[in-house]
Order: structure tokens, then C-alpha cells, then sequence
């Protein structure tokens, strides 16, 4: 057993350092008179036959032309990305191009929790590490990243330690 931080210690002479994550901060306006429609999923993640319930969301990333947004739609008995598009401006196109997202309560993120967790993957695995300078060059960064890395190679503890495709 290794302590945090003997095994900080320990990585520091080889260069490596541990994966952060940025400080959370809110970007959703949910102060707004707008209707809010119901959310009959009551957070309730673990479905077990395929295409029967959807979540969605978007998130954004900047490069250094600007900001880069994208919108997935996540099949929750595979944790599977089965739509996703992404653009330069944050419309209801953009979430239209990625398929019909899922909607729960405005500004409440545990409603949304499965989907919160794959962009909170993803900035982690792929967006801080690196910055793209381009909006081209961070779309193929994640479309390698959803396409290839997620889906076929990496584990979930939510599929018992398997891939979405196996």
C-alpha cells in the first residue's frame, strides 16, 4: 500500500503526475420561466434492454479558434454513444443533429448523471491533457475518442468491467 503521497513522491523523478480535474463550475441558466418537461427516468441508470431509454447532454471545449460544443445521446443499457454532433455555436440544432435529447429539470445535473460522467471521462481522458488548436483538430480528437477508444476498448464498471461493444 502507497499513500498519496509517497506514491506522488515516487512519481515526480519520472515526470508523471496524476490526472486533475478543473474546478466545476456552473454554466447551466436555469433561472428562466421556460417549461421544464418531466423526467419519468427518476434516476434510475441501470436499464438492462437496449435502445429502451436515452440520456443526453452537452458540454463544451475551447480551443484556440474558440469554443467547440458537443451533444451525445447515450443508450444507458450499453452506455453506448449512439448519436452525437458537435459545432462551433450552441444552438437546438446542434442537440437535433445528435438526436432528440433527453430532458429532466433544468440545472440539476444528478438527473443527468450517467451522461455528466461520460463528459466528465472524456474532459479527463481526452480534452485537459491536450488543447487542440483547432476546432478540425479537436472534432477528429473526439470522434477517435467516442468511436474507436470508448466504444470498442474501454471498460465501464457499470457493463461488469467490459466495453460497450463487447
Amino acid at each position: 500500500c502507497v499513500g498519496e503521497h509517497r506514491g506522488a513522491r515516487l512519481m515526480r523523478p519520472e515526470g508523471i503526475r496524476a490526472k486533475t480535474v478543473k474546478r466545476w463550475r456552473a454554466t447551466t441558466q436555469s433561472n428562466h420561466r421556460l417549461p421544464v418537461a418531466t423526467n419519468p427516468l427518476t434516476r434510475q441508470f441501470m436499464v438492462t434492454h437496449p435502445t429502451r431509454v436515452w440520456a443526453g447532454d452537452l458540454t463544451e471545449g475551447w480551443t484556440t479558434e474558440g469554443w467547440l460544443y458537443l451533444a451525445v445521446i447515450l443508450d444507458l443499457s450499453s452506455r453506448r454513444v449512439i448519436g452525437w454532433a458537435m459545432g462551433h455555436r450552441l444552438t437546438g440544432e446542434l442537440a437535433a443533429r445528435a438526436l432528440p435529447p433527453s430532458m429532466s429539470r433544468t440545472g440539476n445535473c444528478w438527473d443527468n448523471a450517467c451522461v455528466e460522467s461520460f463528459f466528465g471521462t472524456l474532459t479527463r481522458e481526452l480534452v485537459y491533457p491536450r488543447h487542440d488548436a483547432t476546432r478540425e483538430a479537436a472534432t477528429q480528437d473526439i470522434f477517435e475518442y467516442i468511436e474507436v477508444f470508448s466504444h470498442r476498448t474501454r471498460r465501464h464498471a457499470t457493463l461488469g468491467d467490459h466495453s460497450p461493444a463487447e
